[in-house]
Formats: C-alpha cells, sequence, structure tokens
C-alpha cells in the first residue's frame, strides 16, 4: 500500500496534495489505511490508521468528485466489499480538491 512517498521515505507533499496530520504518517502498530479528516489545526487532513479501525465508508459516485457514504461503521474490507456492492469503489484521494470535495 502506498500512501505517495518519495525515494527518501518522506510522504510527498505539494500544492495539489491533502496535508498529512502532524507528526503523520507514522505507521503506528502497523496503519496502513488512510483517512481524510478535518483538523483544526491544518483543516483538512489525511492520517495513516489501521485497516481494522471502524469507519465510515466512503465509496465514488458516478459524478466525478462526488462521493457518497455508507450509514454504518466498518472496517476496510467491509467497506471494500460495501462499495463493490453497489459496482464502484472506495473513494481514492489524490488531490487537495478531491478531499474537499469528501468533506
Amino acid at each position: 500500500l502506498s500512501f505517495g512517498f518519495d525515494v527518501d521515505g518522506q510522504p510527498v507533499s505539494g500544492s495539489d496534495t491533502p496535508p498529512w496530520a502532524e507528526g503523520e504518517p507514522n505507521d503506528f502498530n502497523g496503519e496502513d489505511c488512510v483517512e481524510v479528516s478535518f483538523w483544526a489545526s491544518i483543516g483538512v487532513g489525511m492520517n495513516d490508521i489501521s485497516c481494522d479501525t471502524l469507519n465510515y465508508a466512503m465509496c465514488n459516485a458516478a459524478d466525478e468528485l462526488q462521493y457518497f457514504v455508507s450509514d454504518e461503521l466498518m472496517n476496510w474490507t467491509q467497506a471494500l466489499a460495501y462499495c463493490e456492492s453497489f459496482g464502484t469503489s472506495l473513494a481514492s484521494i489524490h488531490s487537495l480538491n478531491d478531499s474537499l470535495a469528501a468533506l
């Protein structure tokens, strides 16, 4: 799984990349999944989390930059199956615009 690291192992950043929350990604206890959230200190940002963490699934919708969210908490494997049951995939955040649309 790639969080967008450069060749030196540092998280990729740029003007069109959602920022990581302070100290993230840190791979604490094998955190291999990512959540996009809102922090008072940075606004929209990313955090690496365990794939077993329960969150609401965010799936891609038919229209670009539109998503739909599950009404139940689930882990990554369950979220993937949930989105696939609607013929789509888990949301994939590639830019700051994507993350803003997701919120």
